[in-house]
């Protein structure tokens, strides 16, 4: 199924998006809050905005960094995403 708008360039766990690129080809994943929270004040992302003007609590747009840690952060998302309803 081809989707359009957001989510159209995300990866999928149970019907939900945990990664995606955003129209601005930012890497973003879905995390609690409080994991978003700790990885922006470490300047590791920012939180996401889908364009309407507010910050996504649970949304992390990933600053330039390694393959690794961006391959581990998209494995947390995934994880999140499987286990919570």
């Amino acid at each position: 199924m081809r989707r359009s708008g957001f989510g159209a360039n995300a990866l999928y766990v149970n019907g939900r998006i945990f990664a995606m690129l955003s129209s601005r080809n930012q890497l973003v994943f879905k995390l609690p809050a409080d994991r978003v929270r700790a990885l922006t004040s470490l300047r590791v992302g920012a939180r996401f905005d889908a364009g309407r003007g507010r910050l996504m609590r649970e949304w992390l747009v990933l600053r330039k960094t390694s393959w690794q840690q961006a391959q581990a952060l998209a494995l947390e998302a995934f994880e999140f995403v499987r286990t919570t309803q």
